[in-house]
């Protein structure tokens, strides 16, 4: 049988020991053949030659000896740079002071390893590390990994219970290799904050520095980033083109962070050109959830970084108290997102209570969100439909040459939701307004396209405003702000809130939604609906329509003090005709291009009509009567007072030249309507026709114009 010493009352010398004698057996205890026994070795140099093997007394007098099951410590004796001159097995490593550094060579480290290093010291390991029983990081130290460490069978841990501050730096040549499923724990026990990896070693996307397969040269299958009650703080950066990708593991592998009540502010950043955060590097679905139950938890990519998911949750996990303030931000040029799959789920604060979380693309970054086949979930802002609602979350594109594209099956929602099962074909799509009962309500969820940002829905993408008081945004003054929006066509059987149908371009569904303008610019993807529902279109600034399409409309109210510019070669037509909330925007309107239809009297009294004929624009005037207006331009030239109107209209001032601008001559097919030009706050001065007919190239037609400008004064 094998004899071992018994260590708990001997001195550190001898408890670090083993005394071989005549036939291999130590001088006291026993212990059962073939049984493990766990050793502690003390590093000291004693031997001066800072090998670590099986044959120099390093270790207060002993050689190593190597197992799975022993532990070495390195204590203040001997502190400096170790080389492994032979392969080692081990299993726990203790680092008690700084400046330890071990190269060459690989360790072996046996199931459940402990590296640990104290608060406020910092180790690194060079030499490649093979485990297969994963690797728990703790002490509240710094451990530097430079080396190739290849690792299955558990998970890679930063923290336990109430003990936190440990960091991880894989850097200068280090890289972490999975060859089974597992992944990253970090901040995943109770109070464990402020955990940190940082990913610094360049890799080659697809590919290291952090794999879970090598061969498929792909990263970690799951994540899970302040998972446990109240672990907040925790963070994982991934910086200098280092690259963090989903492995090809069976299953659904998601990356969570904020999951719990009290995981607040943890994090991912993604920093530099070529840094990366990719999970879809394959077909499997799998989520990345940003703040669940947790508050002020976020992913960042900037300065180059790029983030890629098949799915992406933010506060948006449905029937879960949410969390708030959680937010998806990807800023600056050359920092992107992407985020496609088959059975895309896009939720922004869809969780009951969630409030303040948002999605952002800004100063010069690009988003991407696609589903690649027909299956279609959940794409949605706000749109928590239990318990109490979800506010103020919002999508946000912002800063000059910042892009989002969408080209999604079913609508963009705010403030509700417009979810389909997964089949294949068959499809049942469900409009799950916030807004019924009055008990679950949305409220202020809203898109904002700002200061030169470009939102851009595909051809079968709609965007639908629901809840209470949601808002589309376009512009906010600055420059100008520019969306596009399509028209969701899915053949599927439609229920939910008195829908049968999807609607196309922007729905205001309720009478509390608006989309506002503050120098935007939309434009038209699909004919026939452009803005529809019961809400309000409010000109806060300058609005510009571009369609190209053979009929747009827009049948809301439209209300405020901006101009409204019809642009594109396109018609587009303003159909509101109610009597009880009737167009009554007071900003001049422009035909800079195509068809513009009025089918009703609404343009301010005091207001400017200008028509542009090197766009072909012409103001279709689809009404009975007159419609009152301060000043009519034709190509800059104001315009005599008195009324105006295609050939064949009541009109007294009617011609072919005319025609150019009032009529689709020789169709004949334009209203009858007239506008009456007044005359009370302008001084007239006679010029001839045949200048202002020039530009047209319509000479020898009789029109008499005249030059005159305006003079403020009262109506």
């Amino acid at each position: 049988m094998r004899i071992i010493c018994r260590t708990h009352s001997l001195t550190s010398r001898w408890r670090t020991a083993l005394t071989y004698v005549l036939l291999g057996i130590p001088a006291c205890g026993f212990v059962l053949p073939g049984r493990a026994v766990a050793v502690t070795f003390t590093w000291d140099n004693g031997a001066a030659t800072s090998n670590w093997n099986t044959s120099d007394a390093n270790w207060t007098g002993s050689v190593w000896a190597n197992s799975a099951t022993n532990d070495a410590v390195f204590d203040a004796t001997g502190v400096g740079t170790i080389s492994l001159t032979t392969a080692i097995t081990g299993r726990n490593l203790t680092f008690n002071t700084s400046g330890y550094v071990i190269q060459n060579n690989t360790l072996t480290l046996g199931a459940g390893t402990t590296i640990t290093t104290g608060s406020g010291l910092s180790s690194t390991i060079n030499s490649a590390i093979t485990s297969t029983g994963g690797l728990s990081v703790q002490g509240s130290g710094t451990l530097n990994l430079g080396g190739l460490a290849t690792l299955s069978g558990g998970n890679v841990v930063l923290g336990t219970t109430s003990s936190g501050g440990n960091i991880l730096n894989v850097a200068n040549g280090g890289r972490l290799i999975y060859n089974t499923n597992q992944g990253l724990d970090i901040g995943t026990s109770s109070d464990s904050s402020n955990n940190k990896l940082n990913v610094s070693t360049p890799g080659i996307n697809p590919g290291p520095p952090l794999n879970v397969n090598s061969a498929a040269s792909i990263n970690i299958k799951t994540l899970n980033l302040g998972t446990a009650a109240n672990a907040s703080g925790n963070q994982l950066n991934i910086t200098n083109g280092a690259y963090v990708a989903r492995n090809a593991g069976a299953g659904q592998g998601a990356w969570v962070l904020g999951t719990a009540a009290g995981a607040d502010n943890n994090s991912i950043t993604i920093s530099g050109a070529g840094s990366t955060a990719n999970m879809s590097f394959n077909t499997l679905r799998q989520f990345l959830t940003v703040g669940t139950l947790g508050s002020g938890n976020f992913v960042k990519a900037e300065l180059g970084g790029q983030l890629g998911a098949y799915r992406l949750q933010i506060a948006g996990d449905v029937g879960v108290g949410g969390g708030d303030n959680n937010y998806v931000l990807i800023t600056g040029a050359s920092s992107s997102a992407n985020i496609i799959d088959m059975q895309t789920i896009f939720n922004v604060g869809n969780s009951t209570g969630a409030t303040g979380n948002s999605f952002r693309i800004e100063n010069g970054a690009a988003g991407t969100i696609t589903n690649s086949a027909d299956r279609r979930r959940t794409f949605s802002i706000g749109g928590g439909t239990t318990g109490n609602g979800s506010d103020n979350n919002y999508l946000r594109v912002t800063g000059a040459s910042s892009t989002l594209n969408i080209n999604y099956a079913l609508p963009l929602t705010v403030g509700g939701q417009v979810s389909s099962n997964n089949a294949s074909s068959g499809f049942t799509v469900t409009v799950s307004d916030s807004n019924v009962p009055i008990t679950n309500t949305a409220t202020d969820n809203h898109i904002d396209v700002y200061n030169g940002g470009t939102l851009t829905l595909g051809a079968s993408t709609s965007l639908y405003v629901m809840g209470v008081d949601s808002v589309f945004n376009l512009g906010d003054g600055n420059a100008l702000s520019t969306a596009t929006v399509g028209g969701s066509t899915d053949a599927g059987t439609i229920t939910g809130s008195g829908e049968t149908t999807l609607k196309k371009g922007v729905y205001l569904k309720n009478s509390s939604g608006k989309m506002v303008f503050n120098n935007g610019r939309l434009i038209a993807a699909s004919n026939d609906a452009l803005i529809s529902g019961l809400g309000l279109v409010e000109l806060d600034g300058t609005a510009r329509v571009s369609t190209t399409q053979t009929l747009s409309t827009i049948s809301n109210q439209i209300t405020g003090t901006g101009d409204f510019h019809k642009e594109g070669a396109g018609t587009l037509a303003l159909t509101n005709t109610s009597l009880l909330t009737p167009n009554n925007y007071t900003g001049d309107t422009y035909v800079d291009a195509g068809v513009l239809r009025l089918d009703t009297t609404f343009l301010d009294d005091l207001s400017s009509v200008y028509l542009y004929s090197a766009g072909s624009a012409k103001m279709n005037l689809n009404f009975a009567g007159s419609d009152t207006i301060g000043a009519l331009y034709l190509d800059d030239i104001l315009q005599a007072p008195g009324t105006y109107g295609r050939t064949g209209s009541a009109a007294t001032n009617q011609s072919l030249a005319l025609d150019a601008f009032f009529n689709n001559f020789p169709l004949n097919t334009f209203g009858f309507g007239i506008l009456n030009v007044e005359s009370e706050d302008v001084e007239a001065v006679p010029e001839p026709s045949a200048l202002a007919l020039a530009a047209l190239g319509l000479l020898g037609v009789s029109l008499i114009s005249w030059q005159r400008k305006r003079i403020a004064c009262p109506k």
